[in-house]
């Protein structure tokens, strides 16, 4: 049983032991070459290692990378074995309910309780008036206004009768009125609180939305701790530069001076600060071999022949004439 144990074990250690170990670098870019339509950006950073095999992460690396034009070169004691670009999508991450201080959690609660008290006393108004305005329309409808009263004494006494109830009925609508828009004002102020209070969190602490993040991994292996550098090189778009020239002469009778200048610019998605800045006028992407010329063979005695016999019949036309 122990040897079966050992056997297991001796068969793990070499499958782990070959497991690569990530390790994220702090890259800054150093030099940059730009092309008319192009450039090509030279990123170095420090490393250190453990012995084995070890993945070297660069970040920040212009989503417009060519990958195919990435090159590496290391200073220390260690075998790069491989050197790819990947893209790195966000993790998706659980939600969780953080926590309210127990302060905001009271002022919560009595904001909600506060609402549903002023819910009820709006509720109670919407009712007065609706009351009032059927007591109003009920008085309008009634026969005196119909025009159906006999003498002028019962029709003066039918109108202020009902002068005197629209005015009470009006007053109080009024009355209703303004305590409708003050509970109403007041509803508003602590639903706006509540919603504050209930946001707190992520007015304190906003999340920021993780966007996916191009990398170019290197993968470096050591027989002994290392430390040392990286340097690579690696073509992007998006980026260039565009001639410009100012004319400037002092006046008729003077000498005209041209200026040459150069407008670079660059949407590569990285950021070259503090850079040594290089201009070119290659195009990188342009082959340069010579190109092969095909053999061209001559027959010249064909072609003799064809002259001989050309001029003999121009002679032969000519005698005839």
């Amino acid at each position: 049983m122990k040897t079966i144990v050992y056997l297991f074990i001796c068969i793990l250690v070499p499958v782990f032991s070959f497991s690569n170990n990530e390790k994220t670098l702090t890259s800054t870019v150093k030099n940059v070459t730009v092309f008319l339509n192009s450039a090509q950006v030279n990123r170095t950073a420090n490393f250190s290692i453990e012995t084995g095999i070890t993945d070297l992460i660069f970040e920040g690396i212009s989503p417009f990378i060519n990958d195919k034009s990435m090159q590496v070169n290391g200073i220390g004691n260690i075998t790069i074995i491989d050197v790819k670009y990947r893209i790195k999508q966000p993790e998706v991450k659980l939600f969780v309910v953080n926590t309210l201080p127990p302060k905001i959690v009271n002022d919560i609660k009595l904001l909600e309780d506060s609402l549903n008290n002023l819910a009820f006393d709006l509720e109670d108004i919407t009712n007065k008036k609706e009351v009032l305005n059927l007591e109003k329309k009920v008085l309008l409808l009634n026969k005196f206004m119909q025009g159906t009263v006999d003498t002028i004494p019962e029709l003066k006494d039918a109108m202020a009768y009902l002068r005197k109830q629209l005015n009470d009925i009006n007053a109080e609508l009024n009355k209703i009125k303004r305590d409708e828009f003050r509970l109403s004002s007041n509803k508003n102020d602590m639903q706006n609180r509540l919603n504050n209070l209930k946001a707190y969190n992520t007015q304190e602490n906003p999340e920021k939305p993780e966007e996916e993040k191009h990398q170019i991994v290197v993968t470096v292996s050591s027989d002994s701790p290392e430390q040392g550098r990286l340097t690579i090189n690696y073509m992007v778009s998006n980026a260039g530069w565009n001639p410009e020239y100012d004319i400037r002469a002092e006046g008729t009778d003077k000498p005209v001076t041209l200026v040459y200048k150069a407008n670079v610019y660059q949407n590569s998605g990285e950021e070259w600060k503090n850079v040594n800045l290089k201009l070119s006028t290659i195009t990188p992407n342009q082959s340069y071999a010579k190109p092969g010329l095909s053999v061209l063979y001559l027959n010249y005695l064909y072609n003799k022949k064809k002259i001989m016999v050309g001029l003999l019949l121009h002679l032969v036309f000519l005698i005839n004439i």
